[in-house]
């Protein structure tokens, strides 16, 4: 017995169905749309999660390409307030590898964007939306984390406010389309 499920993209109503085939047996195919309004991404949305991207593309930049360049460890190591008796240039050796990855992580979350809003362009539009909210989501709570641990607030104002709009914007829209 299969049990088909509709495409949630589909806007048509399917009531479920009974099906009896010529053999007696009662097959009944459980077919039911999701009854909701689709929601759309607006344009603050759209930009919001491209600077989103954009921000993740360059904290990669930063920490996986440019690490170990004096502007950028000095910079990186006085938000930390590490009580350590080492130099800046030792702790940036020692913690190399781990902003190394940690760029890499930056890296993955743009790209989760990136592949949010070409599914979204793709006439994907919930999968789309779906991950775009999600990436969203993550990057303003790492935001909250970095503001929480450190003291690099605007660091994390920049990690933080771009995705913080992109879900102002989704969910104006999601309110917009509920009204129709």
């Amino acid at each position: 017995m299969k049990y088909p499920l509709p495409a949630l993209d589909n806007p048509e109503l399917v009531k479920p169905t009974v099906h009896i085939n010529v053999e007696s047996k009662l097959e009944i195919y459980f077919l039911y749309e999701v009854r909701m309004n689709l929601v759309t991404m607006n344009l603050v949305t759209i930009i919001f999660t491209v600077v989103t991207v954009l921000v993740h593309v360059l904290v990669f930049v930063i920490e996986s390409v440019f690490w170990l360049r004096p502007l950028v460890y000095e910079r990186v190591l006085s938000k930390l307030n590490v009580p350590v008796d080492a130099s800046y240039f030792e702790q940036a050796q020692i913690l190399e590898v781990l902003f190394f990855n940690q760029g890499f992580y930056n890296l993955f979350i743009a790209l989760g964007g990136i592949a949010g809003l070409l599914l979204y362009r793709a006439g994907k539009t919930q999968e789309g939306i779906t991950l775009v909210c999600y990436v969203s989501l993550f990057a303003l709570g790492a935001s909250v984390v970095l503001a929480s641990t450190t003291i690099a607030y605007p660091g994390a104002v920049m990690q933080g406010l771009p995705p913080l709009l992109a879900l102002v914007g989704l969910y104006f829209s999601a309110g917009k389309n509920s009204k129709t």
